[in-house]
């Protein structure tokens, strides 16, 4: 019997130990960073879930559990309305009255344009929720932070087919340079190896689970948010739906398309039925934007929660403060809103510009507002030699602006051209340089419900932080921290534990400034680091790959002029501020920062955590209960931990 729609990872996918202790600081690093500058690992669900024309709803369930339980953040979504069973399904091809989901239609290429008029892109509506975005004038002052010069190229690097997942670290011989691949989206034959359907499809066709609909990918994700949902487990998931015209069955050859008979179900109305809870939408942001000093917006939280300022522009002049640009910070819209989700319109077929995207406004946000591709051009290597917004000649914020900038990397159809390795390096490169890595290819050809491995190796490629195995077992005697703190390591531009009584000199930050930074002249300990810097700096870490590859140039640059006076292997080392001193493997900026998962043994097992406000908060609620004897015996089924003060269930550190 085929399994219902949901939440199906493999127990192995889910990372743990080293692997989960690497992710989670690197998110609590940048937690405190707006969205818009935090590149993520992306996927296409296309080229991950249904390479080989094959669309079962248990396998498409599983793949797309497996992905998000690996970690990946941002997924392109390739969406197709059914005009004959009058649904958004994930079949190119429609079913019609096929008993069994098996259809004739020959794989074509899926063209995809640009909407005309009725879908702005790159804008949000001052009345989101009502106002046509047909219309010049609907269109609001408040736009995207990104620069729309960009160009629409993107990276071309794939893999080497593979059944041996230890193949993933295996080089084969290197090719020449490439560059940008189409961002055209195809549609493969289904006669490649099978996501385990009984019976094998004829050359050319398709065969689809009339249940693999957008309802059924929205029910997995939710599965997802809720099964994750604590302040260890929770990240931002980026949507980004693709439309097209589903094909009309029995069309063989492929030599005429489907024709929109009437106007499709609105996407807003599926998705908020499904995810209501966790989404943060368009009205949201422009709300919190027009007041950031209202109840609850961006300044009006606790500090832990409160965006980086020097990320984005504030405007004064009004009554208010607001701002025309800015996004929030993963640390407000998780932790603070418990908001875990958002949607936008990626590419859209020329036959769906009638769509009624008005209706989806307050729901979804315009295409191009979330996602901005940037040229780029990678050597054989994996090297990224152009793209990179690293400029040593220029350091502010205008002149690195990576706001939302992605890059596909891997081609299917140059699936062989290329290594694994230097796949997994170009991914680390980009996100070091600013931008999101959307892998557009199925690793090692098998689809991640078929094998998770390949695709856990890559999301992990994507941390820019940590060197590998990286950071180490530690521990605390009586002589000191052994490797408690963290430094930069000049040589290999990645993160190591470091013993805090050891000497080195300090990464400082210029006026709270992102990418500028100073080196301390004096080699201190990492509790003297702080008063090691100069005037007007601050002792920092890096929180974005960014930012490391430009304390990185600064360092570089503090040594060369020292010449051998800093010749010392030990000297390669930089302190920077972030250490597990308050708990072993919760990693945390600033000496005297208390861990903010540090557990309580509850005596059944599992560790569960209440921050000492929230516990008092707890008590006084439950002893009113007890008084008042309200809801006794109420339950609930879905919470799984006890509930902060800010919304949130609290977890202990893993070991």
């Amino acid at each position: 019997m085929t399994a219902p729609p949901g939440f199906y990872a493999d127990n192995g996918a889910k990372p743990d130990g080293l692997a989960f202790t690497r992710l989670l600081s690197q998110r609590d690093a940048s937690i405190k960073i707006p969205i818009n500058y935090v590149p993520v690992p992306g996927v296409s669900l296309t080229a991950a879930c249904f390479p080989h024309g094959r669309y079962a709803v248990e396998a498409g369930s599983k793949c797309f559990s497996n992905l998000l339980a690996v970690g990946f953040r941002r997924f392109e979504v390739d969406l197709f309305w059914d005009s004959g069973r009058a649904v958004w399904s994930l079949c190119p091809a429609e079913l019609g009255d096929t008993p069994d989901g098996s259809i004739s239609s020959r794989t074509t290429l899926l063209q995809t344009h640009s909407a005309t008029a009725t879908l702005a892109s790159g804008q949000l509506s001052d009345q989101t929720a009502v106002a046509s975005l047909s219309t010049a004038a609907a269109l609001a002052l408040l736009q995207p932070r990104q620069t729309s010069a960009l160009s629409t190229q993107t990276v071309a690097i794939s893999t080497t087919p593979s059944t041996r997942v230890t193949d993933i670290n295996s080089s084969t011989s290197p090719g020449s340079e490439t560059s940008a691949a189409s961002s055209v989206a195809t549609t493969p034959s289904a006669s490649s190896p099978t996501n385990g359907e009984e019976g094998s499809p004829r050359e050319g066709d398709y065969i689809c689970s009339s249940d693999l609909t957008f309802d059924a990918l929205l029910i997995t994700l939710n599965g997802h948010l809720e099964n994750t949902e604590d302040n260890l487990n929770a990240t931002t998931k980026y949507l980004i739906l693709n439309l097209h015209l589903a094909q009309p069955a029995g069309n063989a050859n492929g030599s005429s398309s489907g024709s929109l008979d009437e106007q499709p179900d609105g996407l807003g109305n599926l998705i908020a039925s499904n995810n209501s809870q966790f989404l943060y939408t368009p009205e949201i942001l422009r709300t919190q934007r027009a007041n950031l000093l209202a109840a609850g917006s961006w300044f009006q939280v606790a500090p832990r929660y409160v965006p980086t300022r020097s990320y984005f522009d504030i405007d004064t002049s009004g009554a208010v403060a607001s701002s025309a640009d800015g996004w929030p910070s993963e640390s407000f819209v998780e932790l603070a809103n418990a908001k875990r989700m958002i949607v936008a319109y990626g590419r859209v077929d020329s036959d769906l510009t009638e769509y009624n995207y008005t209706s989806d406004a307050g729901i979804l946000f315009p295409r191009g507002y979330t996602a901005e591709t940037r040229q780029t051009i990678v050597s054989s290597a994996g090297l990224l030699t152009q793209g990179c917004f690293f400029d040593s000649q220029n350091d502010t914020l205008e002149a690195a602006n990576s706001s939302w900038s992605v890059t596909k990397i891997g081609d299917a159809s140059q699936i062989t051209s290329s290594s694994n390795d230097a796949l997994l390096t170009s991914a680390n490169q980009l996100v070091a340089c600013g931008i999101s890595p959307i892998l557009n290819t199925t690793l090692l050809n098998r689809t991640a419900d078929q094998d998770y491995a390949p695709y856990k190796v890559y999301v992990q490629s994507t941390i820019w932080s940590w060197a590998t195995d990286e950071p180490r077992n530690t521990s605390k005697t009586g002589d000191g921290e052994l490797g408690r703190c963290a430094v930069l390591n000049v040589s290999s531009s990645h993160w190591q534990t470091e013993d805090c009584s050891n000497s080195h000199h300090a990464a400082c930050r210029i006026r709270n400034l992102p990418y500028q930074y100073s080196i301390s002249d004096d080699s201190v300990s990492y509790e003297r680091a702080e008063e090691a810097c100069p005037k007007n700096t601050s002792f920092t870490t890096p929180r974005t790959g960014l930012e490391n590859r430009y304390l990185l140039a600064s360092f570089e640059t503090y040594r060369d002029s020292q010449g051998s006076a800093i010749d010392d292997p030990a000297d390669e080392l930089l302190w920077i501020d972030f250490n597990d001193l308050s708990a072993e493997s919760c990693w945390v900026i600033g000496a005297n920062t208390t861990c903010p998962y540090q557990a309580q043994d509850r005596g059944s097992g599992r560790t569960i955590v209440v921050p000492t406000v929230a516990a008092v908060i707890v008590l006084v609620i439950a002893l009113a209960v007890i008084v008042i004897k309200v809801a006794a015996n109420r339950r609930t089924t879905r919470r799984k931990t006890r509930r902060g003060d800010d919304g949130w269930d609290y977890e202990g550190v893993p070991s």
